[in-house]
């Protein structure tokens, strides 16, 4: 048992460092994300938000509101990996990403399959990630500025 945890945390820890590396592709980067995000398995709340906020320090690039969000939602997906497996994922280059840019857009295609109490259920995966490189290399994004969250209010 203490040899799987080995190798799990080894597997971790070279996954941080490819991600974190400046030669990794967006792609690379996205699909690192959705690896590791598949190989958590806190044993509680706290631990899930401990494990989200070291994945989101490793792989985003966001500050502020936008951190604390980036960690609500992968502490989210933290509690949920030991009962979803992700199938036939597709990793795609949308946009930017050339070696003279700073933006690129990565598109993930799949299957998202839950198992719950015996019941399973799935649906399509179709999720588009927004990415910046920066020192480090790429670094997912949440893109909060593009999205129209369809309230009224004040205008600068």
């Amino acid at each position: 048992m203490k040899s799987r945890w080995l190798v799990l945390c080894c597997i971790f820890i070279v996954s941080c460092v490819v991600a974190s590396c400046g030669d990794a592709s967006p792609v690379e980067v996205v699909e690192s994300f959705y690896e590791q995000v598949q190989g958590l398995d806190p044993e509680s709340a706290d631990q899930a938000q401990q494990q989200a906020a070291e994945l989101v320090d490793d792989m985003f690039r966001v500050s502020g509101d936008e951190r604390e969000l980036a960690v609500e939602l992968v502490a989210f997906m933290a509690q949920l990996a030991p009962l979803v497996e992700y199938r036939d994922m597709a990793y795609s280059l949308e946009s930017g990403g050339g070696d003279a840019e700073d933006t690129a857009m990565v598109r993930v295609t799949g299957v998202v399959v839950m198992e719950s109490a015996g019941v399973v259920g799935s649906e399509p995966l179709d999720a588009t990630y927004p990415l910046v490189r920066g020192e480090g290399g790429w670094r997912i994004t949440l893109g909060l500025e593009n999205l129209d969250l369809g309230g009224e209010g004040e205008t600068e």
